[in-house]
């Protein structure tokens, strides 16, 4: 089988292959590495999947080519759809650059809750808590908002809230500081 790291813990000697089939997570020990390598996630590998009591466990792990990282690839992705519709409205329907960003950014973000409330329905590829946050960081926190009670989602994990409203407070102290400067 192929698939990629989707977690390891080297201090820990073990870690998490998702199969490129979309089947079920599976564990992997250090000790079924070939070289009895660390994995980094992301790296594609190749593996034969054992089942057992606990569930399916990798063995005869080869690492492959190494993978982009999925917090770079959907952030990029994020900004690169933002930007787009961005300078397309910018400059083909006109009007200020920043309403347009504030726009498409918090449709992004609301589209990537979506996808991610989804994906963990469906256990399949998830969207980085890293990526959510950097959205709402750069303007997409009502998107993430509006993402969180429609879906339902994001809404029980203590630390992604707590860093949520950090950023959301954060964002209203530099809006209410700007408008008092003025």
């Amino acid at each position: 089988m192929r698939g990629v790291v989707t977690r390891f813990y080297p201090d820990r000697g073990f870690g998490f292959i998702k199969p490129d089939d979309g089947s079920a997570d599976v564990f992997v020990h250090i000790s079924e590495i070939s070289g009895g390598s660390v994995l980094d996630v992301g790296r594609r590998v190749n593996f034969t999947a054992v089942p057992t009591q606990k569930g399916p466990q990798a063995r005869g792990v080869v690492p492959g080519r190494r993978q982009a990282s999925p917090k770079l690839a959907t952030a990029l992705l994020g900004i690169g759809m933002a930007l787009v519709v961005t300078a397309a409205g910018a400059l083909v329907v006109k009007g200020p650059w920043l309403l347009w960003w504030l726009g498409a950014i918090n449709v992004v973000t609301v589209v990537f809750y979506w996808w991610d409330k989804r994906q963990a329905e469906l256990r399949g590829f998830r969207i980085p808590e890293f990526t959510l946050l950097g959205l709402g960081a750069i303007g997409g926190t009502p998107g993430g908002l509006v993402g969180r009670v429609t879906f339902r989602h994001k809404t029980i994990k203590t630390s992604y809230r707590l860093k949520f409203w950090a950023i959301a407070f954060v964002q209203l102290v530099a809006i209410v500081w700007w408008f008092a400067l003025r």
